[in-house]
């Protein structure tokens, strides 16, 4: 009952700390719970990837890194950022995270993390060579 209720209260939005008050958990064993399912999904999408069949769309995006809540080691490769700030070299460089992202009719999308650079053809296939079929036009750009 208290796994289902976890899960009911992510889908629907309820904040970790109004679950835990209900379930009268802590804000720790809430996090933990919700976290592990997520984990779980995320190993069953990898499992068993959702088809993108019809026209997709597919593209990169570039984010920067984020290391927020864990403890930068003195030899990390940057000093720490303060909220909102930027890259400290135009472009991209190795401050950023190459997501790339597909999207098909009917609300299918998938979007991973790739590398820290322009994806390789080997990684685009990685992401969207299971979920691809001689069926799907893939619109993408020269990658």
């Amino acid at each position: 009952m208290v796994w289902k209720q976890v899960v009911s209260d992510k889908v629907n939005g309820v904040s970790i700390d109004k679950t835990a008050e209900n379930l009268e958990l802590s804000h720790a064993a809430v996090f933990n719970m919700r976290h592990r399912v997520l984990y779980r999904l995320e190993q069953a999408l990898g499992e068993s990837p959702l088809p993108l069949s019809g026209v997709c769309e597919a593209d990169e995006t570039y984010v920067l890194e984020s290391v927020k809540g864990r403890k930068i080691l003195a030899d990390y490769h940057r000093k720490p950022r303060k909220h909102g700030a930027v890259a400290s070299k135009r472009g991209r460089s190795n401050e950023y995270i190459c997501v790339r992202a597909g999207a098909a009719g009917e609300s299918k999308t998938v979007s991973l993390a790739v590398n820290r650079a322009t994806p390789s053809k080997e990684e685009i296939l990685e992401v969207f060579g299971a979920r691809v079929n001689e069926n799907t036009v893939l619109l993408c750009d020269g990658n």
